[in-house]
């Protein structure tokens, strides 16, 4: 069996406390990830206004934090957090991009127009290679929230694969018409918060029952979305104890590189991109559907 880490970073708690913590505890047990980062800016007080955004997640950053962009100005990720952003990439995990500001691209990407998309994305890339030196080779949008201007701009930026949508194995899209050329991976697992909506799971528990549906069977093993500013913060424990049962099992830990070259050569199946709705805040997330007949 095998498990990729997906590590999200989109605002500051999650560079200045989650990162950090998750990069001890993966070198701890010599495991290597796929780190995603935002390199906008840190709007997380608009999530106030968001009806999108689970309120059991917005009530567990800091104060401080819940203000940025709606009584303090917003923060610039990529200028503050360069060297965290270095720190990762030194120890040897994938970087990817995960958009500009994720909070706006949460409530605006669904039906946001081309020139808005290519505003993100370009601000995104340049900011990207402004810390790194060169181009992102992976992407996945904040909040899974695709859009079909941005489906069109991963082909033409060249990404290698985008982690933007949940489902069960690796495909190609095919969105509102347009058929992608850039590869999807999607996240498998279940986060913690839907998890503990269940009844009898609690956060003592919780890891178990994650494990359990780790052992569900694919093809390509298994994507496990990590938020920094959850999973590594106040859910530490909880990615511990899974990285343990996982290492305990012989599972192999794998970056988005290292899948990419397992897939390759593989053929993939094209299947349609649709939406599900997701506990606990019932958001929309793309979602991989019926596969189509070649």
């Amino acid at each position: 069996m095998q498990i990729s880490l997906k590590v999200d970073v989109e605002d500051s708690s999650g560079f200045r406390e989650g990162l950090p913590a998750i990069l001890s505890l993966l070198e701890q047990y010599q495991v290597k990830a796929t780190f995603f980062f935002s390199t906008g800016y840190d709007n997380t007080g608009l999530r106030i206004r968001n009806l999108f955004q689970p309120l059991v997640l917005t009530r567990q950053l800091p104060i401080l934090q819940k203000t940025y962009g709606l009584l303090l100005p917003p923060v610039s990720l990529s200028k503050k957090f360069r060297t965290l952003m270095h720190d990762c990439a030194a120890a040897g995990h994938d970087i990817g991009l995960k958009g500009f500001d994720s909070v706006t691209w949460q409530s605006q990407a669904i039906n946001a127009r081309k020139d808005w998309i290519h505003s993100q994305f370009q601000w995104a890339m340049e900011n990207f290679e402004t810390v790194f030196g060169k181009k992102p080779s992976f992407s996945s949008v904040p909040a899974n929230v695709v859009n079909v201007f941005q489906l069109k701009l991963m082909d033409e930026y060249g990404f290698d694969a985008a982690f933007d949508t949940l489902g069960k194995v690796p495909y190609y899209p095919d969105y509102q018409g347009y058929q992608g050329n850039t590869l999807q991976i999607p996240v498998t697992l279940p986060s913690i918060e839907a998890l503990l909506l269940q009844p009898d799971i609690t956060i003592d528990n919780v890891h178990e029952y994650l494990y359990v549906e780790s052992q569900k069977p694919l093809s390509y093993g298994h994507v496990y979305e990590v938020r920094a500013a959850y999973e590594g913060r106040q859910w530490l424990p909880v990615l511990e104890k899974m990285i343990v049962m996982w290492r305990s099992s012989q599972w192999e830990f794998m970056t988005a590189s290292e899948l990419l070259e397992k897939i390759s050569g593989q053929a993939l199946n094209r299947h349609q991109v649709g939406w599900g709705q997701y506990k606990p805040d019932n958001h929309y997330k793309a979602t991989q559907s019926l596969p189509i007949d070649s």
